[in-house]
């Protein structure tokens, strides 16, 4: 990564978009060619104008950092990833960790790290904060189950994830069948061919598991959607 660097801002709270662009305003390594306060806007902005890094919140309105991130891995844009982020419950962090971005900050720290950060991933390396590194190891059980789980997923079909999101939602049989224009008979073949797959058996049963994995479901479910 040679010459001056384009960085973007997406980042919902001013304060920090002002706090970064300081903290970089002394270099001139890094050129500031915009900032936007929400998901739209940033895939607006990256669609428009040549990125090297892109500085990034996971909680913002429209389209959240990790739908972003998702956006710009489907388009293999060029771009480097930096997730700049207050604690988020570990599930959207996991997320965001799974997309591997090229660095990680939290928010309290940021201002002191981006300099750092920035020039571990100008050389080709990825750079997570100890704060976040030790986010991430206090978890491991929850990443270990939400591996197990993911790869319970992988074995069904895009329509078979489609169908156990709906039973998360408590939609019956008939209600499936009606929003997927598909017969009742069709619905309950996917809905054995699903039970048998994850090794659940009962409907009980596999509603409780569609309830109880919802958001990692629905991941998937995005994921199948954005590769079509």
């Amino acid at each position: 990564m040679g010459g001056m660097k384009k960085i973007a801002i997406a980042d919902d709270h001013a304060l920090i978009r002002e706090g970064i662009k300081a903290a970089l305003a002394g270099t001139d390594n890094y050129n500031i060619v915009g900032e936007v306060s929400d998901g739209r806007a940033c895939i607006n902005l990256l669609k428009q104008e040549p990125i090297d890094v892109i500085l990034l919140d996971i909680d913002m309105p429209q389209k959240n950092g990790v739908e972003v991130g998702q956006w710009i891995k489907s388009m293999q844009l060029n771009v480097k990833i930096i997730y700049i982020t207050s604690h988020v419950d570990f599930f959207s962090f996991y997320q965001a960790w799974k997309l591997r971005p090229s660095g990680f900050l939290f928010k309290e720290n940021a201002l002191e790290e981006i300099l750092l950060c920035l020039q571990q991933v100008e050389q080709g390396a990825t750079y997570f904060s100890p704060e976040t590194e030790a986010f991430l190891n206090s978890n491991q059980h929850l990443v270990k189950n939400f591996e197990a789980i993911h790869e319970k997923l992988n074995a069904l079909s895009a329509k078979e994830k489609q169908i156990l999101l709906h039973i998360a939602n408590s939609k019956t049989t008939s209600e499936i069948a009606d929003e997927l224009f598909n017969s009742y008979k069709t619905i309950e073949n996917h809905r054995y061919n699903i039970s048998r797959k994850l090794d659940i058996n009962g409907a009980n049963n596999l509603m409780r598991f569609a309830i109880q994995h919802y958001d990692l479901i629905k991941a998937e479910v995005s994921d199948d959607i954005r590769d079509l």
